[in-house]
């Protein structure tokens, strides 16, 4: 995975292009090859009226052509940064499950509940499963 980090309007850059790097490897590094590049770019704007704003964008293109876009501005550059992040987590999991078009489920027997045994592992497929509910 390679991780670009560019920033602009933004006088302490290097402590956020480290933070920003960290954090993605920390996060995005359980997808393995499947994510080939990541483009990060943090903004800081400011207008008369309103206090500084930053703003973080970040771009993931996937093996299979895709690509995930967040983008988030904050008064807080890390915060801007961990939310952005935190979608990209959340939207790339979503993604990469879909494209294999499997989801593992583990259900637990009371054999399993009372010590005899492992849970059992039954893959449902991704289409059977309502957007924020439980499998049909």
């Amino acid at each position: 995975m390679r991780i670009d980090v560019t920033g602009s309007g933004i006088e302490e850059l290097e402590p956020l292009k480290t933070y920003v790097t960290q954090r993605l490897l920390f996060v995005l590094s359980r997808f393995g090859e499947r994510i080939t590049r990541v483009g990060a770019r943090l903004v800081r704007t400011q207008t008369e009226a309103e206090e500084a704003q930053f703003g973080c964008r970040l771009t993931v293109s996937l093996n299979s052509g895709r690509k995930i876009l967040a983008e988030v501005s904050d008064r807080d550059a890390y915060a801007a940064i961990d939310q952005a992040v935190d979608r990209v987590r959340r939207f790339a999991g979503l993604r990469l499950v879909k494209q294999n078009g499997e989801v593992e489920r583990r259900r637990v027997t009371a054999s399993a509940a009372a010590g005899a045994g492992p849970p059992e592992v039954t893959h449902c497929p991704q289409s059977r499963r309502k957007k924020g509910g439980s499998p049909q």
